[in-house]
């Protein structure tokens, strides 16, 4: 009776701990972009914002997230994705496109008037799916937007 009791006690421990590191890591909304994406960044300190539509049966539609980093050696590692830093009308476009879809309060659009460095990519297996990035380096923000189809 008493080893059952133990065992038992053992499995509560480690679904316990198994939830807890769910919840501190794999919660993180950056977690998926990395999955999906094929990215190395790091966890976000904060998520600011996050939308998106309802995901059909397939997971489809917009994503957007504003996400803060304040760490120095999280900003770091940011230098290692292949910002560009031209502004550049066309992307601003057809990420004001895919917003368009989102209810988003205008406080939590992409200050497009500010200087950035952006991230496009082009999913390989399906080129309707992208990603655009936006890093406001001053402010340590970094404005999110996917569409998956």
């Amino acid at each position: 009776m008493k080893k059952t009791f133990k065992i038992i006690l053992v499995i509560i421990f480690f679904v316990i701990i198994i939830c807890i590191l769910y919840f501190n890591f794999y919660r993180k909304y950056i977690f998926a972009v990395n999955l999906n994406w094929n990215l190395n960044l790091p966890f976000e300190d904060k998520a600011v914002y996050v939308e998106s539509l309802p995901p059909s049966f397939l997971g489809d539609g917009p994503r957007y997230a504003i996400l803060k980093y304040a760490s120095k050696s999280k900003i770091k590692k940011l230098n290692s994705i292949p910002w560009i830093s031209n502004k550049n009308i066309v992307i601003e476009d057809e990420v004001s496109k895919i917003l368009s879809k989102l209810e988003i309060d205008d406080k939590y659009m992409i200050p497009f008037n500010q200087e950035y460095l952006y991230y496009h990519c082009i999913d390989k297996d399906d080129k309707r799916n992208h990603i655009y990035m936006f890093y406001f380096i001053n402010e340590g923000l970094i404005y999110v937007v996917e569409e998956f189809w």
